[in-house]
This record gives C-alpha cells, structure tokens and sequence, in this order.
C-alpha cells in the first residue's frame, strides 16, 4: 500500500479512531528513538535577547501605531 493510499484511509477513520492512531503513532516513534540520544534543546534566550525584546514591546505598548502590519508579497 502506498503512503498517499494510507492517507485516504487515514482520512476516512471517524475521530475515535484517528485519536487511537494518533496515540499509537506517537508510541511506534518514540520506541524508534535512538537509545541515548540527546533530546533537542530548550529555547533559551540570551539576556541580551529579552532585554531587547521587553525594550521593543514597551515601545510598541508607548505608541501603537507606529506598528506597520506584515502583509506578504
């Protein structure tokens, strides 16, 4: 069976289903971690970092509308 025919038959299982899939998933990837492996690192942020980002959002909470929304190309 092919991936894109696993993900109709994905698509058709009523919610009960899809959680007990979701569920036994998880388990199949996290039993395919290698031993030993280092987990990913937490974000961490430089107090460099937050200081720069509290100075920019009391500027913004000073004058909002300066703000110029992000609109994408």
């Amino acid at each position: 069976m092919s991936v894109e025919q696993l993900e109709q038959q994905i698509q058709q299982l009523p919610p009960a289903d899809l959680v007990r899939l979701a569920e036994w998933f998880n388990r199949l990837l996290a039993s395919r971690t290698p031993a030993g492996a280092a987990p990913e690192p937490e974000w961490d942020e430089t107090p460099e970092l937050v200081a720069e980002l509290e100075r920019r959002l009391a500027e913004f909470r000073a004058n909002p509308a300066m703000v110029v929304p992000f609109e994408p190309d």
